[in-house]
């Protein structure tokens, strides 16, 4: 291993460890997207025994792990990859592999349907189902072996949606791949499915005078025992038993840390309080308009193409070819988030066996500790071991660490907000909206977010989205014109800009800010 030191902004040191001397040499730069803050121990350590899962997910279709995926460096839970376009080999085998599944099912639905979801549904199964016995690197080889088997299908998609861009280039030129996404919006789709029954459950939450005052609260706090002694009417609990039965599986995010609604955590009761605001709008509406705009783009095409036969043919034929896009991303997210909650329960059962042995105070403890010291009997006192360790990632979280490291990149600190008031990122979703600035970095804040406000955040996931519906715009630090967020963005019909980086530390809650989702400008106005 080659260690190199860098400085977070404030000068904190900030070491890293390379597997090689050509690792040291690259460039790396910092994600944010799956995971606001930096892994716990336990997190980054099955991350990297995973890899040898994820690599098996495409060695099975003839594919090579691309590198982002591979071994990165050691950074304090901080997740670097690599900034180097892919190679010549990389391009072929990835060329090659979607070649031949596509001849196999079809269609990247087809390949979805039939070959990857199957494989991650099962790999979720084999994880819930996992007693004490298997170690949690194996499961952990498992997780990433069916995260990776989700990806699969986005290539095919990404390439549906690069021609369509290609068709409509002579129209639309620059901003024809941001009017390729927008022609794939607005069909049925999971996220949105999961959104619709919450707004329905917020309905039945706003009719019920205990269920209403079981959710109020600066910090909405609730819990099924709760409600319960309150004397919540027995439908809205079934309601509840419902919605966690079908998407109660899902992580908030990308990280073990990060709890399922399963577990009721604070963030599932405040968006259910959101749904019951009187405010919020239903979620179906959202898919209609979509639907319309989407429509209504179409015969604007068809109509410039005119009487050109050949292009008309070509546009038509690449727009049913992304119909099935946001439907298999979205469900590909919702079973990489699931898989996640499912490694997330392994760890948490061994954690109560520890907590009730009386070896951890608590069971969440356990992800401060590595596999070696959760499978050895000689780990000596593991109590105090993940309570000194929980302390230091706390303080990880409040690091800003460089967003460039590797080879001879200076570690340069993020920039702070422009003297011009301008923060400049992706244009994700197109439209212009003002509107009260609300940083929101974590879903137990959500019941802040006010009808017209601008959510500004680190990143989304699937359980992020109902949000989306009570926004006037997005701004988000991370991602790219085809992440979730903009996909959300542009379901629900409102401006978003991606890739701010600084939007949450720049952007004052309650600050006036205008959002030009074109453009890709967010403007500090007051």
């Amino acid at each position: 291993m080659i260690t190199r030191e860098y400085r977070c902004d404030d000068g904190t040191p900030f070491p890293v460890r390379f597997a090689t001397e050509a690792d040291a040499a690259a460039t790396w730069r910092l994600s944010r997207e799956h995971g606001r803050d930096p892994r716990t121990p336990l997190g980054d350590a099955l991350e990297r025994i995973g890899v040898a899962g994820s690599r098996r997910a495409y060695e099975e279709v003839g594919m090579m792990l691309p590198p982002s995926f591979g071994d990165i460096p050691e950074a304090s839970g901080f997740a670097y990859y690599p900034d180097t376009p892919p190679t010549a080999e990389l391009q072929a085998a990835t060329v090659a592999g979607c070649a031949r599944l596509l001849e196999q099912h079809g269609s990247a639905l087809g390949i979805w349907h039939e070959r990857c979801l199957p494989s991650a549904k099962q790999a979720w199964a084999d994880i819930e189902a996992a007693d004490g016995s298997i170690p949690l690197g194996r499961l952990a080889e498992l997780q990433c072996y069916g995260l990776q088997m989700t990806m699969l299908p986005a290539y095919v998609c990404g390439n549906d949606l690069d021609l369509l861009a290609r068709a409509i280039g002579g129209l639309f030129g620059d901003a024809s791949r941001l009017v390729a996404h927008e022609l794939a919006q607005g069909y049925d789709n999971v996220t949105l499915l999961a959104d619709q029954h919450l707004w329905e459950l917020g309905r039945l939450a706003a009719d019920d005078a205990a269920a209403r005052a079981a959710l109020s609260g600066d910090h909405v706090s609730a819990a099924m025992t709760t409600l319960r002694a309150s004397g919540a009417a027995p439908s809205f609990i079934e309601a509840v038993d419902g919605f966690l039965a079908h998407f109660g599986l899902r992580a908030e995010g990308w990280d073990i840390a990060c709890p399922t609604w399963n577990e009721q955590a604070e963030g599932f009761w405040a968006q259910v309080a959101q749904m019951a605001a009187p405010s919020t709008p239903e979620p179906a509406s959202a898919v209609a308009a979509a639907a319309a705009r989407r429509e209504a783009l179409v015969a604007e095409i068809e109509a410039r193409l005119g009487d050109d036969d050949d292009s008309l043919a070509r546009f038509r034929r690449r727009v049913a070819r992304v119909e099935s896009y946001v439907a298999v991303r979205e469900e590909r997210a919702l079973w990489q988030v699931a898989l996640v909650g499912a490694l997330r329960h392994a760890a948490l059962r061994r954690g109560d066996a520890l907590a009730a042995d009386g070896v951890l105070d608590d069971a969440s403890d356990v992800l401060f500790l590595t596999p070696e010291e959760l499978e050895s009997s000689t780990s000596g006192d593991l109590g105090r071991v993940a309570a000194e360790r929980r302390a230091a990632h706390e303080q990880r979280c409040r690091w800003v660490p460089p967003p460039v490291i590797g080879g001879d990149v200076p570690a340069i600190a993020p920039s702070a907000a422009p003297a011009d008031g301008v923060l400049r990122g992706i244009a994700a979703s197109r439209g212009i909206a003002t509107g009260t600035a609300r940083v929101i970095v974590d879903l137990e804040d959500a019941d802040r977010l006010e009808p017209g406000d601008v959510l500004v955040c680190v990143m989304t996931s699937p359980p992020w989205t109902a949000l989306f519906g009570i926004a006037s715009a997005v701004v988000v630090d991370t991602g790219d014109i085809g992440s979730h967020p903009a996909i959300a963005a542009r379901e629900y019909g409102i401006p978003c800009v991606l890739g701010v980086d600084v939007a949450t530390r720049a952007i004052a809650d309650g600050a006036t800010v205008t959002v030009d989702g074109a453009a890709g400008t967010v403007t500090v106005v007051g």
